[in-house]
């Protein structure tokens, strides 16, 4: 995904619709946060837990009213965007993979990727990597910020369009 802070510190996803969102993952965030409070407190009880819904998106993945994932199946070209884009005002541009993406704590709503964009380009890729990588290893089980796995891999790039930095 590619994004565009800006002067005020605004985030721009320059994707479509729902590639910037991640609708798939909401009903399983959902129930993993049920199993928590029905008392679960570990990855894989959670993992069990929230199983089917996961399937479920995994068939979705690269079809018609699905998203995109760039996995090597012929049909993520069909979710490639291309073009150009206007630059008056972007003085960076991020790209980042989900692994990336910084978790939402328990029981609180997610933010939106400037929770993850403006402190990359704040205090750069690398020590931003590190401070996630802190976080996930002080959550194993994935119950203070759910999510699926412990650590996805994590893949950025940070392009400054000024000199000002």
């Amino acid at each position: 995904m590619r994004w565009f802070p800006e002067r005020k510190e605004a985030v721009e996803p320059s994707c479509e619709s729902n590639a910037c969102r991640l609708p798939e993952a909401a009903a399983a965030f959902r129930k993993w946060e049920e199993g928590i409070q029905a008392g679960m407190r570990t990855r894989a009880e959670l993992i069990e837990y929230v199983r089917d819904i996961l399937i479920d998106n995994r068939y979705q993945a690269n079809t018609d009213g699905g998203y995109g994932v760039l996995n090597g199946d012929p049909a993520c070209r069909d979710f490639l965007e291309y073009g150009k884009i206007n630059r008056t005002g972007v003085k960076v541009v991020v790209l980042v993979t989900d692994g990336l993406l910084w978790p939402t704590a328990r029981g609180e709503a997610w933010t939106g990727w400037k929770a993850t964009v403006l402190p990359i380009v704040k205090k750069g890729l690398q020590a931003y990597a590190d401070d996630l990588l802190a976080l996930e290893n002080g959550d194993p089980e994935c119950i203070a910020y759910p999510r699926f796995k412990k650590s996805d891999d994590k893949t950025g790039m940070v392009i400054y369009l000024s000199s000002s930095r």
